[in-house]
Parts: structure tokens; sequence; C-alpha cells
């Protein structure tokens, strides 16, 4: 480290590495032989695996301690990034803001759960709580640190003693929520700012109004003093940022930054200020007149969190999950170094590439590509793109990448080079390529899903039905079909090569969010509700079972000179039902009568291809925001709760309903899942690294058998 400041090696730390730690699961301690985790991939440093949302150095120059939306609390090593302690917030809603109480090893921290907590930073134990009606966004502790001021969306502030716990006053004289909150020097007075344009002070011995500022300024998100305590530094909705004389109100100059400013921070000298606005930059501001000194563009969408170090000489803020360093003179990049991908953005779509081993996935700009064994060779494509999801043909040659704009790129998996440039024509959430490779599928937020034929590029028809964002796609086996998933509640199956409506199933409830396949049998599908994983079944039908020399014959009787011969191929090429599909579209002819028998065959076909519109069901306690089936077919996978508090919940279909066989909590924030192959899960997380799990089927084959205390009946399709 370049500064003297950071130098020092902290002591007595206690490291949390990332990882799991095994939750309860119905299958008991035998769970983990089932799926273990294996290793985090990606560089975890500065990393929450939600929005970050408060920033504050500690007293020792050496730390500093973060809140966000994952839950959590973390205290960092500045020095190496290293995760030190880390501290979850009752009921792990969003912390909205972590408070140090100075010259004590405690914290205070704010969120969403209703509750101020208060914290031994040494042990990790909760202290006290001190309850509200809502959300508290803000907190302040007077000089002599004796109380804590905290301010909710109740419209209110209450004022606690800070050791016994008791409430002291009830400031309520905003008309809407109040978002901040600071103390006077003498700690006498309370300022604090709302959504209801003003500004108020108040005198903390009567409790009474003392006087206010605002109206017609729009809401006040931030108030920050001056360290001399002279000035007060304003973030507000209609003039972005502000400074007002504490003595006189008299505002002393105003911002011209182009979007709103919901944080801002006071150089330790007080001759500069640091301001994230919503244009995505960072603005370093003289603090005598507010003219720009420089700006910084950050990677990610949302910032809320900016501080400056102890010493001055570095900006600190957050960029979605990501806690970045600058340099405050010039803002150099120092965390991380330059030249390095920020790669900070959640990983909410991942790509499987082999021959060699590699990942896919979509950094805060472009697809990030690392190898699946070394931390070594990282990659970046399309680097100034915002990439939303990424998908890998079959053979591992071509890698799909759509983006918030609904552009599509089709480049080759061995150099990065773009071969296509298609246009969707919005948001791009998912892809697939057909198994043969010569097809993909996109569906976005304009509600439908296009088929473009690879080679060329171009578009072969749209998928057009859905009446809300579509969120998710699945081709199923054989190529000749595709299941999607949108927010209007309903699952929709579609002939891949007419793009005709095949089916439609509804969740009756909930936006579904993620899909899969059974790609054992091609007969299950599964889907991610808002608590509820939903399982469709195609009913059993009795078909004539075909081998692949027996259906090539029939195909070849198609042509043949008795009518009567060609009638019965037909009819027992439709008996056979799906297995047929696969050989059947791949026969060209040039009789216009054999070709007219093979559409009729495969529409029929795929008129029977109809899913029992009862779903089973599975209620869960947090949102199921992704599935999976296991290549097998015979287990599912999906990924329960959010942000730091996620877990893997794995089951199967018993007695024809669905179980879970256990549960693996995952404080990477898992947000995505892929199979790589029987043995192999791979996790996207909220955190930007990508999790590694090694299922263990107990066959030396590489079969679908579980351990046997797991398996139990199984309800086949």
């Amino acid at each position: 480290m370049r500064r003297a400041i950071f130098s020092a090696i902290v002591v007595a730390a206690v490291l949390i590495l990332p990882g799991v730690t095994c939750g309860s699961a119905s299958a008991g301690e035998t769970l983990e032989k089932f799926l273990k985790f294996e290793k985090v991939i990606g560089d975890p440093s500065f990393r929450h695996a939600g929005v970050i949302t408060h920033i504050a150095p500690m007293e020792d120059g050496l730390t500093v301690i973060s809140s966000a939306q994952d839950g959590s609390v973390r205290l960092w090593d500045v020095e190496t990034g290293r995760e030190l302690k880390r501290l979850y917030h009752p009921e792990g809603e969003s912390v909205w803001y972590v408070c140090p109480v100075r010259g004590r090893k405690e914290v205070l921290t704010a969120g969403s759960n209703k509750r101020v907590t208060h914290w031994n930073l040494a042990s990790g134990d909760s202290i006290r709580t001190y309850t509200h009606d809502k959300t508290v966004f803000r907190l302040a502790v007077s000089p002599d640190t004796s109380i804590v001021a905290a301010a909710d969306s109740a419209n209110m502030c209450i004022v606690w003693d800070l050791d016994s716990g008791a409430k002291l006053q009830t400031l309520s004289g905003h008309g809407d929520s109040v978002y901040t909150v600071f103390f006077s020097p003498d700690g006498k007075t309370l300022t604090t700012g709302s959504d209801d344009d003003f500004i108020k002070s108040w005198d903390l011995k009567t409790g009474a109004e003392k006087n206010n500022l605002g109206e017609g300024n729009g809401s006040v998100f931030t108030l920050v003093p001056s360290p001399d305590r002279k000035k007060v530094l304003v973030c507000c909705e209609k003039r972005n940022v502000w400074v007002y004389e504490e003595a006189t109100r008299r505002q002393i100059w105003q911002g011209t930054l182009p979007k709103k400013v919901h944080c801002a921070a006071w150089s330790p000298d007080g001759k500069a200020v640091a301001a994230l606005c919503s244009d995505a930059n960072l603005y370093v501001l003289d603090a005598s007149n507010g003219t720009e000194k420089f700006k910084v563009e950050l990677p990610g969408k949302t910032h809320y969190a900016v501080a400056y170090s102890s010493d001055g000489k570095e900006i600190m803020c957050g960029s979605d999950h990501l806690l970045c360093r600058f340099d405050s003179g010039n803002g150099e990049r120092v965390f991380p170094v330059p030249g390095a991908p920020w790669q900070q953005t959640p990983v909410q779509s991942v790509a499987m590439l082999v021959n060699p081993d590699r990942i896919a996935y979509p950094g805060s700009r472009g697809i990030i590509v690392r190898s699946m064994t070394a931390d070594s060779g990282l990659k970046v494509w399309l680097e100034k793109e915002q990439v939303n999801c990424v998908a890998c043909s079959p053979d591992s040659k071509l890698v799909a990448a759509g983006d918030e704009k609904g552009l599509i790129w089709l480049l080759d998996a061995a150099s990065g080079k773009v071969l296509h440039k298609l246009g969707h024509g919005d948001g791009v959430n998912a892809l697939a390529f057909t198994a043969d490779g010569t097809r993909l599928v996109s569906g976005g937020d304009n509600k439908i899903a296009v088929i473009w034929d690879v080679s060329t590029g171009s578009s072969m028809f749209s998928l057009s039905g859905h009446t809300s964002t579509l969120n998710d796609l699945v081709i199923g086996p054989g190529d000749s079909w595709v299941a999607t998933v949108s927010s209007d509640k309903s699952l929709r199956i579609w002939d891949l090569d007419s793009g005709e409506a095949v089916d439609t199933l509804l969740s009756g409830a909930d936006a579904l969010h993620s899909c899969s396949v059974s790609a054992g049998d091609g007969q299950s599908l599964v889907a991610a509700g808002d608590t509820t994983l939903y399982i469709w079944r195609a009913p059993a039908v009795t078909s004539e079972s075909l081998t692949e020399s027996e259906i090539s014959k029939l195909i070849e009787q198609l042509g043949a000179a008795s009518y009567r011969d060609r009638r019965e191929a037909s009819a027992r090429l439709v008996k056979a039902g799906k297995p047929v599909l696969a050989t059947v579209r791949s026969v060209k002819s040039d009789d216009p009568e054999v070709s007219h028998r093979l559409k009729e065959i495969r529409e029929a076909v795929l008129r029977s291809l109809r899913y029992d519109r009862r779903a089973m069901k599975l209620e869960l306690t947090k949102k199921v925001s992704c599935v999976a089936f296991h290549p097998s077919g015979r287990y599912w996978v999906a990924v329960e709760g959010s942000d730091a508090q996620s877990a893997i919940v794995t089951g199967d279909v018993h007695e024809g309903k669905p179980r879970i066989i256990g549960r693996i909590e995952d404080n990477n924030g898992v947000m995505s899942l892929r199979f790589r192959d029987k043995k192999t899960l791979v996790t996207g997380n909220g955190n930007g690294t990508i999790g590694i799990y090694r299922f263990n089927l107990g066959s030396e084959n590489g079969g679908a058998e579980p351990p046997a205390n797991l398996q139990g009946p199984v309800a086949e399709p």
C-alpha cells in the first residue's frame, strides 16, 4: 500500500471467508455428500451481495465498515480488501446505514426491519435494539455518545438513550419520510431532512421545532455538516447539491450537476466535496464555490454511499455491490487497480465453455471470460457494453450476449471476435441455442421471443403472446419446442419450426422468473414464481416404441406407391410421439407429398405435447429466484432467498409432490444456476463471484442415483 496510514497490520481481526454453511435439511448430514460446496472463483474483495448503502471509515484509519441491501454490515481491511467481520441484520432485510460509535468498539445499524440495532463489533453480538414503526434510514450519535437519533419512514425522528435503550424524544413535524439527521456541536440541537422538502431544526430539551428551511427544493436526501461545523452540505431532489451557512441558513453555493445526487461527503480539510450523481459519475467539487474539479466514471447503476478516508487521500464509494477507491487528488482508480476489469456486477447469467473449461458471464461492462480451474488468464469481451445475459452454443464455438438496450452479439468463443450483431428490440433477459447449434432464441422486455438463424444472423420469426416482460426461456429436447416464462404469470410452449403456440400454462398467482426442462425425457417443466416452485408434467401417453432404424424405414415408407402403406407409416410415426421429432425434422424431401406428410406428423406430435395444467406446487418461505433440473431429470435445484442470505434448495418429486431433499446456505448471494455436467453445478453470485458445487450421485459411472438414505421413491415422468 502506497500510503502510510494503511501500512500497519490490523491486529486480532477475525476473517470470515466467503463460502457456504449447511442449513437444515430433511436429509440430515448426508446432504453435504449429495451437494457439496467446492470453491469460489473470483475476487470477493470489497464486495457485498447487495447494493451498498453507506460507508464509514473507522477510527483506526486501517479499516472501513459498510452496510448494504443484502442484510449485512461488513468490516474491511482497507489495504487488502479482505473481509474481517460480518454482522447480519435481524430478519435479513436491507441495512440502510451503519454508524460507528466514537471511542467504542461498537456500531449502530438501521434498516428496513424497523429497528436500530446496537452491536459489539469485537464479538459480533447484538447489545440491544430500538424499535420503530417503519423503515429507519439514517442515524446520528450525539457528540458525547450518550444518545442516538434515528430518522424513519413514519415521518419521525426518534431520540434514544444509547446505553439504556429508553426513548427520550419523538420529533414528529415532518409531512413525509425523514431521510437524514445530524447533531449540533453542543448536542443540544438536532437537524433533520425529509421527503416533504423541508430541513428542520429541533430543540432536544423541549422537542420543539426551532426553524425550518426548504419548500420547493424537493426531497432532502442527505445533510452533512462540514468538518468545522459551520456549513451544511445538502443533497436534494431539485437542487442536486448545495451548501448553506449553519448560523444564518444563508445559501453559499449551489452545484450544477446533471442529475439527482443522493449522497455526498466533505473532505477532512473541508476544501472539497465528493458527490455521487445519478448519471453514474463521481464529482469532486471545490468546497468554496461548488465548481467541478474533476469527475470519475463509475461502474454499475446504483450509487448510494461515499466517504473520504481518514487522511483525505482517498475517496471511497459504493457502486452497486462493489466498494471502490480513488485517489482524491486526481480520481485515479485504487481498487480495483488500474487496468483490471470492475466485474463487480451480480452474476445473473453464466455460460459454460469446454476445451478449455471456461466460464463466461456479464460484468459491469462486457463479458468476463475466465478459467474454471485457474485465476489467471481473465479476459473481457465487449468492454463498453452493458450485458444482461449470455449463452454458449453446444459445441462451445459461439457465445451470445444480450444487453439492456435490446442488442445481441454473436461472438467467436475462441477469440471474442464479433460475428453478428442482432437487434432484439428491447432489453434482452434470456438466450438459448438449439441443440444442433443452428438457431438462437432470445427473449426480453418487449414481451416476445425471437428465433435467429445463427449462420446469417437473420431473424426467422417472432413468438408473440405474452402480455408482460419475458424473463426466461428453455428449449426442449430434440429442438422441437421452446418454453418461455413471463411476468404475466404464464409459461408458454411454442413450436420452434413454425412459431405456433402449442400450450399455455398459468401459475395463477405469481409472475414467473425462471424455468427449466428435464433433459432426461422432456416431460417435466419447472418454473420459479415469487415464493412458489411449480412443476408441470406431460400426461402419460401410450406410444409405440420404435428404434432408429424402424423410424428411418417408416419415413422411407411415406413415399411408397401404396396409399395404404403411406397412411400406415404416418399413423405409426405419430403414435411414436416425441422420439421421432428429431429425425422427422432432419429429413428433406423433393416429393411434395412426403414433405406434406412430414409436416403433418410433426404438427400432430406437437399437438399431443400438452402439459397437465394442475401444476404441482412447493411453497417456500422466501423468494425463488431461479431453478434448474439436474441433467438426469430426477432432481431439481432452486435458489431461495436473495443477496447474502440465499440458499440452494435441492429436491425431487415424491408421490406426485415436490419435496425438499436439503438446503445449503450460501452467503455469496446465489443469483443464477447452471449445470456443467451431472457432477458439477456452477452458480453466479451477487458479490460478483462464481461458486462451484459438486453433485455426488453415489455411482462410479456418473449415474443418477443419490446416496441410499436420500433416495426414496421418486415419481417417474
